[in-house]
């Protein structure tokens, strides 16, 4: 399904293709074969750019045009998932809910408007190095398997789903595919995994000025003078708390300071180094694992 689609539209699409697949109605053109599984990406345009959330939202989230989009969002996610349960699918069916990246740069503007936080208590947004533009939310259902209300702190990144879906399907990667993608099963089988599976995810800007940080375990990195890549407003920096500095990187303990207002670059150096040499490695290989 694509954005092009439309919203509602592509929704309504998933369910109808939902209930041919349950038995609920006929639709010969999907070409179901209801003894196999089905796989669907539903990619919505919303809260994605242009903010145009339907008539029937409007005003629904007492945080303008685009908090009435990501309501929208989610009544629509709420028909997928209500349609699984009616037609008995859920017990057998993996749900992931998740996005790309984090909020554009609007949701400076929309903080003074409406005093909605897209990035919650993050700094960064889409396109830069900080938490804000990369930390997300991951949400999976999977009744018998994934324990409800569990919460796990891992580092794990999208990319890993190619590996996890191969282990869970019994299938082997070639050693060209998936070179950085680690299986996060064993995450949500809920195993008592006392060591980190992934240490390390790279983060980068947009071009045509391309920076990249790396983050590894509780450290973040960032192999430039800033992890600003849209301007982030002064008086943003001075709500966060954020101290200024005049070092060519930054450097955060994120299990400290998850915020990233104070730059331990200076106090540090032998984790900088430490974390320079790793992101150079791994650019030098082309892959991370």
């Amino acid at each position: 399904m694509s954005k092009g689609e439309g919203q509602p539209d592509s929704a309504m699409k998933v369910v109808e293709y939902i209930e041919t697949y349950g038995g609920e109605r006929e639709n010969p053109k999907f070409r179901l074969d209801r003894e196999k599984p089905f796989f669907i990406y539903w990619d919505p345009p919303s809260p994605h750019e242009p903010i145009v959330p339907n008539k029937a939202f409007l005003g629904s989230s007492g945080a303008g045009k685009y908090g009435d989009f990501v309501v929208e969002i989610d009544h629509y996610v709420g028909k997928m998932l209500d349609t699984l349960d009616r037609l008995k699918l859920s017990d057998k069916t993996i749900v992931i809910f998740s996005s790309d990246n984090g909020p554009e740069s609007t949701c400076y503007e929309r903080i003074k408007d409406y005093g909605h936080y897209s990035m919650g208590s993050l700094r960064g947004i889409k396109r830069d190095t900080w938490e804000g533009g990369h930390r997300l939310p991951l949400l999976v259902r999977w009744p018998d398997v994934v324990r409800a209300g569990r919460h796990c702190d891992q580092l794990v990144c999208l990319t890993d789903w190619l590996a996890t879906f191969a282990e869970i399907t019994g299938q082997k990667l070639p050693d060209n595919a998936g070179e950085d993608s680690v299986s996060i099963l064993p995450l949500l089988q809920d195993k008592n995994i006392t060591f980190p599976l992934r240490e390390s995810v790279i983060h980068h800007t947009h071009t045509p000025r391309v920076h990249f940080a790396i983050r590894n375990k509780e450290w973040l990195y960032i192999d430039y003078i800033t992890g600003d890549a849209n301007a982030e407003p002064e008086w943003f920096r001075k709500e966060r708390g954020v101290h200024a500095h005049g070092f060519p990187g930054e450097l955060f303990n994120l299990e400290h300071d998850p915020q990233q207002t104070v730059n331990l670059y200076g106090e540090y150096p032998e984790k900088v180094r430490e974390l320079k040499a790793l992101l150079c490695q791994i650019k030098k290989a082309g892959w991370s694992q």
